[in-house]
């Protein structure tokens, strides 16, 4: 049975609560530019999720190339977003002490804190000591058509030969929204049968001269199962809500060469946008229209060659977490448990570059699938671009393995909750967005 990471049951437990893409570690790394850390994340950050549930900073698409957030990380010939759209600030959007749980978490007050117990085979909760400030932009429309326009140029900057990060299809991620706080506390757990009550409890305490929580943390936790983590307030005068726990914004993927040719077919069957999704709905990467078409296996030390998307969390930086994690696909790698990913513009000589089916290179990303059946139904679409804002907002109990990425984005297409429309010309590009929010 292969290991199952927190992120893995974190971010698909708490994606329906309608507050867009939660993040495991939503601290800022330390090595991204001081403005980056003292803020977090920013409205305009282009980057991908990493696999160790962080978010991977590239560069702002707002800010000029000469910006300290952005000296030496942008592409040749980068131009900002010209026309920068207001933000719509909510600084109560979470009040303090807010509790974010998947269903049938059961919380009580305690005497500085909470305490949680689940019925479920898994769960997931997150706590807000201080509350949390959201952050939306007023036009995201403008982004969208920035990303249209730009997608191409950054997949073959990016997995070209001079940087070769051999991002999969998908993965780049335009934000246009956040929800930011001083500290935090997240947990979760995933077991095989509903023998026993996952129980947690969580305490938060405030000194009378200080703003802000003094201390918060998870208390006395012996069951191994459970997977827990916690971020004291910083207490530096002028500091800023920098850890980000929910992100929105556009996952973005492209089409490197025409469908037909890809498929080495004349025709193909055009799934319309208000289909049902094939029983075969295919997962990120598999079936690729574009990938090239060799199977070999490769084996640990080439894939630490090729360096996978979310194996870094700063630009050509490796962290301790992604080295355990490469340790861990060392120790488990299978020659069979390989599947084929798409990777645009990629630079390994026509070797088929292979993924470990393994949850620890395995990012959960549904608006990345709905792109791929934009990309499967739409033959002329060169751009696919899916804004999940809060587009999975209450359906977990609605399918039957939230844990599976396919699963829930057949959900969101089969029930019509995406609306699926073409952009702007001349990038044929189609755009997925949550019905009533175009």
């Amino acid at each position: 049975m292969p290991i199952q990471h927190a992120q893995d049951i974190y971010v698909p437990l708490l994606l329906p609560k309608g507050h867009g893409y939660p993040l495991w570690l939503p601290q800022p790394l330390s090595n991204l530019p001081p403005d980056c850390v003292r803020h977090g994340t920013q409205i305009g950050d282009l980057g991908h999720f990493a696999n160790d549930g962080g978010f991977v900073y590239l560069f702002n698409v707002c800010k000029d190339a000469t910006d300290p957030v952005n000296l030496d990380r942008v592409p040749p010939g980068f131009a900002p977003l010209t026309s920068i759209p207001g933000v719509r600030e909510d600084l109560e959007a979470h009040k303090r002490n807010s509790v974010i749980c998947s269903p049938a978490m059961e919380q009580r007050r305690v005497a500085s804190g909470f305490e949680f117990t689940s019925p479920r085979v898994r769960a997931a909760v997150l706590v807000l000591p201080d509350g949390a400030e959201r952050y939306d932009s007023e036009q995201p429309s403008l982004f969208e058509e920035y990303a249209i326009a730009n997608a191409h140029s950054w997949y073959k900057y990016y997995n070209g030969l001079e940087q070769g990060w051999n991002l999969a299809n998908g993965s780049l991620y335009l934000v246009t929204g956040c929800d930011k706080c001083h500290c935090w506390g997240n947990a979760c757990y995933s077991r095989r049968t509903e023998s026993r009550s996952g129980s947690l409890r969580f305490s938060a305490t405030r000194d009378s001269g200080r703003n802000g929580t003094s201390h918060c943390g998870w208390e006395g936790q012996t069951d191994g199962s459970i997977r827990h983590q916690s971020h004291q307030r910083d207490a530096s005068p002028g500091a800023t809500a920098n850890q980000t726990v929910f992100m929105r914004g556009y996952s973005i993927s492209v089409r490197t060469q025409p469908m037909s040719r890809a498929l080495g077919i004349k025709k193909v069957a055009v799934y319309k946008s208000d289909s049902k999704l094939p029983r075969t709905f295919r997962t990120s990467g598999a079936r690729a229209p574009y990938a090239p078409r060799s199977q070999l296996g490769l084996m640990p030390a080439v894939i630490r060659a090729l360096g996978f998307s979310g194996t870094t969390r700063g630009a050509g930086r490796r962290d301790t977490r992604s080295l355990r994690e490469q340790k861990l696909l060392e120790d488990e790698v299978e020659t069979s448990a390989f599947e084929k990913i798409d990777i645009p513009y990629h630079t390994t000589n026509g070797l088929a570059v292979q993924k470990f089916l393994g949850s620890s290179l395995k990012v959960f990303n549904p608006s990345g699938l709905i792109n791929d059946y934009i990309l499967d139904s739409y033959p002329d679409a060169t751009v696919a671009l899916t804004h999940d804002d809060h587009l999975w907002t209450g359906i977990t109990d609605k399918i039957h393995n939230p844990l599976d990425a396919a699963e829930l984005a057949r959900y969101a297409i089969d029930n019509k909750l995406v609306v699926i429309n073409k952009g702007s010309r001349p990038h044929n590009a189609w755009i997925a967005r949550r019905r009533g929010h175009n």
